[in-house]
């Protein structure tokens, strides 16, 4: 129900996103065009936008409002960012 922000072809599959989601697609390998396998992987990780996603040793990395991602298969997500720590404070 939500506009594409972005597309990215990995491997022999398709990966769609909406600004709060991730979809998997495997088109079917048949004559048949319609065929195929759409999975939802995320309905809470998305992506910015079509620039903010690239191919990088082997995986998919992109970037969503939340954080910055990556996946090897496109099923998987891990959740590569750097984690937020308060900036220490010295009192001497």
């Amino acid at each position: 129900e939500q506009n594409i922000v972005a597309l990215r072809r990995f491997k022999d599959i398709l990966l769609i996103f909406t600004d709060s989601e991730m979809f998997y697609y495997a088109p079917n390998n048949s004559s048949l065009a319609s065929g195929g396998r759409l999975v939802r992987v995320s309905d809470s990780i998305g992506c910015l936008s079509q620039n903010a996603i690239k191919e990088i040793d082997g995986s998919i990395v992109w970037v969503d409002k939340g954080g910055i991602y990556r996946t090897s298969s496109g099923l998987n997500i891990e959740d590569i960012s750097e984690p937020k720590k308060p900036s220490s404070v010295s009192w001497v």
